[in-house]
């Protein structure tokens, strides 16, 4: 990458913790649950959940085998192949979650036991 542009984020006033991407699309999460996808980093649009409101903070987010992957406080888990409609996985963990990852053949997510 040859130059930068900073985008200040007018779309969303809550924080926004991660961003992943595919090769077509910009996806962005934090605060409250929000998600929000782009095709060009400059035009937002809210993606949609299934499976009523998401209220936890979104901490991670990862794109492998055209799935992306959130995970977030209190367990939260949510999965999407067009990353603009979202579909929540529950009865995983009431963990936070704060990292996730594929590789190449599972998908993974770091717990947060509160040890220090």
């Amino acid at each position: 990458i040859s130059s930068w542009n900073l985008q200040t984020p007018s779309f969303s006033t809550s924080t926004l913790y991660t961003v992943t991407n595919s090769s077509e699309l910009i996806v962005v999460a934090g605060d409250n649950g929000e998600v929000w996808y782009s095709n060009n980093g400059y035009n937002w649009v809210t993606a949609s959940i299934s499976g009523g409101p998401v209220t936890d903070t979104i901490r991670s987010s990862m794109y492998g085998d055209g799935k992306f992957i959130l995970v977030g406080d209190n367990g939260t888990i949510l999965s999407s192949t067009d990353g603009m409609s979202w579909t929540q996985i529950t009865g995983v963990t009431t963990y936070d979650l704060h990292s996730a990852l594929y590789d190449g053949t599972n998908y993974y997510a770091d717990l947060n036991l509160g040890y220090s």
